[in-house]
């Protein structure tokens, strides 16, 4: 996927996955992030249930369980008590993973990691990073992307007063410290949103730029939708 490959086909701001505008009141899910760092994981039940949901299949029924489990396996296969992002999206890929005790489910191909630029990018910028007209294109056409971030110590799930529907990620001044994996269903004027904690999370396009610059510690991945996804 080249980063200039889905050009012209986002809504126009504000806009959120239709599985979130059906179901706008709807308490989001932790999937077990307040026992384990499994926010990689997280990520990836919360886009399962959108991607089908896209694609007028019935939404699965996703348990804390299915989400910690799937973290445990991929933890002790490569033997941390962390996930890269990148690499678990390459697991989800190639040895899928169960939900319900249903059959396996994977996705065809995933795509990444890209940079963001500078919320006015210069003329000529790689292929390896992405506008923000590039990322609402992505967001929009694949029912989501993955990001990963390294945060400011300040912003952390056991300081409610540090994130929530109601707050918007802009501060740009903390040093970027704590990797954490979120998804990102939809945007508006400041920027992109995202479901982490509980909560959708609204940024500003300046703050992902701060906290996901990173080569090989942070990025932006977008997933293909596989027959049993």
């Amino acid at each position: 996927m080249s980063a200039a490959s889905t050009y012209a086909i986002a809504s126009p701001p504000p806009y959120d996955s239709p599985y979130d505008t059906a179901n706008a009141g709807q308490r989001i899910p932790w999937f077990g992030n307040d026992q384990v760092d499994d926010c990689v994981i997280v990520a990836r039940a919360h886009h399962t249930i959108r991607l089908d949901y896209a694609y007028s299949k019935p939404v699965p029924s996703i348990s804390i369980s299915d989400v910690i489990n799937e973290y445990r396996a991929e933890t002790d296969r490569t033997g941390t008590t962390t996930i890269d992002l990148g690499h678990s999206l390459r697991e989800w890929r190639d040895s899928g993973w169960t939900v319900g005790g249903g059959a396996l489910r994977k996705i065809a191909d995933v795509y990444g990691p890209y940079l963001p630029t500078p919320p006015n990018p210069p003329p000529n910028y790689p292929d390896s990073q992405m506008a923000p007209a590039q990322i609402m294109n992505g967001i929009y056409q694949y029912s989501g992307a993955h990001v990963q971030l390294l945060l400011p110590q300040s912003i952390d799930s056991s300081a409610p007063d540090s994130y929530g529907n109601q707050i918007l990620w802009s501060d740009t001044s903390g040093f970027p410290a704590r990797a954490h994996a979120m998804l990102l269903t939809g945007y508006d004027h400041n920027g992109p949103i995202g479901l982490t904690w509980g909560v959708r999370q609204h940024m500003t396009w300046e703050f992902l730029h701060r906290y996901c610059s990173y080569p090989l510690l942070t990025g932006i991945f977008f997933v293909i939708r596989g027959e049993t996804t």
